[in-house]
């Protein structure tokens, strides 16, 4: 998998996903989630995943120490990809389960995702 870090803006982080999410690669993105946090109190996330294929099998999903610690001072998540992946996305994201506002957006929406993480 492709996981890079494309921009980080005061408190928005832009992350572009392709291929399989693997943890090492959520792992170095919430470690890079810790440090803004620990200068703005909270953080948004914008994730492009255009090329997403899903999960990695072969890790253990099931370590929340990340969501329990931090999981409300992530304010906003915008995750923009194909059609397909939204309600796995929104499960993976916890949406529903924590006070972040998450919204899923087509690759046609980009735009828009843009103009939503920043209100």
């Amino acid at each position: 998998m492709t996981c890079e870090i494309i921009k980080i803006e005061d408190n928005l982080l832009t992350v572009r996903m392709d291929g399989i999410l693997q943890l090492k690669d959520q792992e170095a993105i919430q470690d890079v989630m810790k440090g803004i946090i620990g200068k703005y109190s909270n953080v948004k996330l914008l994730v492009m995943a255009k090329n997403f294929q899903g999960w990695s099998k072969k890790d253990d999903w099931g370590d929340m120490g990340f969501l329990v610690e931090y999981g409300d001072s992530v304010t906003k998540m915008a995750i923009v990809g194909d059609e397909r992946w939204k309600e796995n996305a929104f499960i993976f994201a916890g949406k529903g389960l924590r006070e972040t506002e998450i919204e899923f957006f087509t690759l046609n929406q980009l735009d828009e995702a843009g103009r939503w993480i920043r209100l």
